[in-house]
């Protein structure tokens, strides 16, 4: 018999705000918060809040209809959500603003 501990999911509303200030990923416009599956997780489970990545509204809803790997194709998706993580751990511990890009 396995003994599967449910993961825990990561909530952070400071970080989310952070991921919302900044531009979409694709078109630069304001943007929204979208949850991106990119650890092995359970069908049905959210992502973490660590896992999130900028797409304005019409960005957002392309990437629910063509799908993940349709979406990001050309994209380096775990990429894109580090370098906002590291940006928003620089912007929190240094307190000043700090670009990745």
């Amino acid at each position: 018999m396995h003994n599967f501990q449910k993961r825990k999911r990561y909530k952070n509303e400071k970080y989310l705000r952070f991921i919302r200030s900044k531009g979409c990923v694709i078109c630069g416009h304001p943007a929204v918060a979208h949850h991106e599956q990119v650890t092995g997780r359970g069908m049905g489970i959210k992502s973490s809040d660590y896992e999130t990545i900028p797409l304005c509204e019409k960005c957002h809803e392309a990437r629910h209809r063509l799908g993940k790997d349709t979406f990001w194709q050309g994209y380096d998706i775990q990429k894109l959500i580090i370098e906002h993580l590291t940006e928003y751990i620089h912007w929190v511990l240094i307190g000043e603003k700090f670009s990745v890009y």
